[in-house]
């Protein structure tokens, strides 16, 4: 009996100790830095969904901790996309300092899925805060209008030698004349010299041999030969993503020795683009004719 007295008061004296031990335990600090995304002005500060090809404009607020007054050290970004993380941005330099606003930060995302950003300050005690925001880009599959097949003669053929890079549409001389406003280029086949088969620039018609010196508008087109294949071609053709981009100021208002298989890019007035694929060239009887198909930007 006096055992199991014994025993008692020593476990009460252990919680009574433990019980003091637990009122003296120091109370844990948070000493992250503050880390916060800005959402005006344009700037993302939330989750949200884009179309490929599409460019978000994101802006940092740090400071230091109010607990450790730490100043901050380094500022990092890193992108996660495919389970894949990788540094896309960082301060070269120390930020040395207890309030930090980044610079304009732009990210262009081209790839569907999820994008995971990571936005980190670390100060000089080595304690990391953080913010993070999610970007789902999703394919846009109505992006271009498509026309598989269009079919061109040279000069005054009865095919029309004609066409409005918006639509695809061919006209005949006649009726190029009466739309000129809609009018973009036109296909000829050179009777001698170097040009072949080619596209021309209205506003370098005239050069060509076409009567258009009274027409009341004269569109300018330009054309870039592209190193795209046939086969890239056709999976853009049946829905998968493609960006066009911006022509360059080599760019010629007229393509010359188009071949089959080839593809070509064009941008029409008001910056409208297209993609052509070449499918044939063709002379039979003095006609020389041309099918191709179009991927035309809306």
């Amino acid at each position: 009996m006096k055992k199991f007295s014994y025993l008692l008061v020593l476990l009460l004296g252990i919680g009574v100790l433990s019980s003091c031990k637990k009122d003296e335990d120091p109370e844990i600090k948070d000493l992250k830095p503050t880390v916060n995304l800005i959402g005006s002005n344009g700037y993302v500060a939330d989750a949200k969904e884009i179309k490929v090809g599409e460019t978000c404009k994101f802006k940092v607020s740090a400071s230091s901790n109010t607990n450790s007054n730490a100043r901050l050290n380094k500022f990092k970004l890193t992108l996660t996309y495919n389970n894949e993380p990788r540094v896309i941005g960082e301060t070269e330099d120390p930020i040395n300092a207890k309030a930090f606003t980044s610079d304009d930060i732009e990210v262009t995302f081209e790839q569907v899925g999820e994008h995971k950003l990571l936005f980190e300050i670390k100060d000089r005690d080595g304690v990391t805060g953080s913010a993070t925001v999610t970007i789902t880009v999703k394919e846009d599959k109505n992006t271009f209008t498509k026309v598989n097949e269009v079919t061109m003669g040279s000069y005054d053929s009865n095919t029309g030698s004609f066409i409005n890079g918006a639509t695809g549409t061919v006209y005949s001389i006649a009726d190029a004349a009466k739309n000129a406003a809609d009018v973009d280029f036109c296909f000829y086949k050179a009777e001698a010299g170097t040009d072949a088969y080619s596209f021309t620039s209205i506003t370098n018609a005239t050069d060509k041999g076409f009567n258009v010196a009274n027409w009341a508008v004269k569109n300018e087109t330009k054309f870039q030969k592209l190193d795209m294949t046939k086969a890239t071609y056709d999976k853009v053709f049946a829905g998968d993503p493609y960006i066009f981009h911006e022509m360059p100021a080599s760019a010629s208002n007229s393509v010359v020795q188009l071949k089959a298989s080839t593809v070509y890019m064009y941008e029409a007035k008001d910056g409208q683009k297209g993609l052509i694929l070449i499918k044939e060239l063709k002379q039979s009887r003095g006609a020389e004719t041309i099918k191709f198909s179009m991927i035309i930007e809306k």
